[in-house]
């Protein structure tokens, strides 16, 4: 009979999958359904984690329902994950190569103006070289997105993206400041950009788009500084938004992704840039970490990198 503590100790891959599960999944019987196994086997896992490494991964007993990582079990996890995704990444290419090549599919998760003004160059370079490999292309709220990218429901996310979750690793490919759309005749239309503040802010009316396509952070701050608004858009586009600041029924804040990819110029409306009160935004190609790519993934990869920022 096999020793059941010796079976824990030595079995460090499953304990890596155990204590990773836990932290996706927030609870131990969430991660044992995830996994495929019985609560008492995830427990015993971390238990021989933390005697084996020494770290207190976890604040609360593993007999609570709900586990609070640790500051040292948060750096864990980062760590663990990548090596985790690196060997599961292994199995995986080489169990699926075949199916690969019977057939071979791009999944591809895009900014809908990326989609517009940058997909098109991509592909056609692609094709150049590939003219078989079927390309999907998402058009997902972010959120969406990264989930499926976490899966390996898609394989790549060109993005927006202000948080990357530490499964997951990015590289900037251009960087956008933040821009204020509003009326030529807007009491801040006669402002310098540099001298707008929050507090003029805070006496506009917002309109936004559907929370869940606008970056989080835009959110936040909106919340924290109370900018409020009476209009927001679900599954809303910006023409939407323009004809309603063209009206002056209030201001629209967003990433001057638009201002390099669609025509702005109205002979009612104004933009500012705020770069003084919010952060720039980078539309990022963002992948697995440890995800071994097809020949067809690398290659579309390196026609999206020749963008990359230097």
């Amino acid at each position: 009979m096999i020793d059941e503590k010796f079976y824990y100790k030595k079995d460090r891959l499953n304990q890596l999958r155990g204590f990773c599960a836990i932290v996706q999944t927030g609870s131990m019987n969430k991660a044992a359904a995830k996994l495929g196994v019985e609560p008492p086997t995830i427990s015993k896992q971390i238990i021989a984690l933390e005697r084996d490494t020494g770290l207190k991964l976890f604040d609360r007993e593993l007999t609570k329902r709900r586990l609070k990582i640790t500051t040292v079990g948060q750096e864990f996890f980062n760590k663990a994950v990548t090596v985790l995704q690196e060997v599961e990444g292994l199995f995986n290419y080489y169990s699926d190569q075949k199916l690969f090549e019977k057939d071979n599919t791009i999944k591809i998760a895009v900014h809908h103006t990326a989609i517009n003004y940058l997909m098109p160059k991509y592909v056609q370079e692609f094709r150049k070289y590939d003219k078989k490999t079927k390309l999907i292309i998402y058009n997902l709220k972010i959120q969406e997105a990264i989930e499926k990218l976490k899966n390996e429901e898609i394989d790549l996310l060109l993005h927006i993206v202000d948080n990357i979750p530490p499964e997951l690793t990015s590289k900037a490919i251009s960087i956008f400041e933040p821009i204020i759309l509003m009326n030529k005749n807007n009491i801040l239309a006669n402002k310098k950009d540099k001298d707008i503040t929050f507090e003029d802010l805070t006496k506009q009316n917002m309109i936004m788009i559907d929370k869940n396509n606008i970056i989080r952070y835009f959110v936040d701050t909106c919340s924290e500084y109370n900018l409020k608004g009476n209009i927001e858009f679900v599954n809303g586009d910006w023409e939407m938004v323009r004809n309603f600041v063209k009206l002056n029924l209030g201001i629209h804040m967003y990433s001057a992704i638009y201002n390099k990819f669609e025509d702005f110029k109205d002979d009612k409306i104004i933009t500012k840039n705020i770069k003084h009160l919010f952060p720039a935004m980078k539309l990022q190609i963002v992948v697995k970490k440890g995800k071994i790519y097809t020949k067809s993934i690398k290659n579309f990869l390196d026609i999206i990198l020749k963008d990359l920022i230097k």
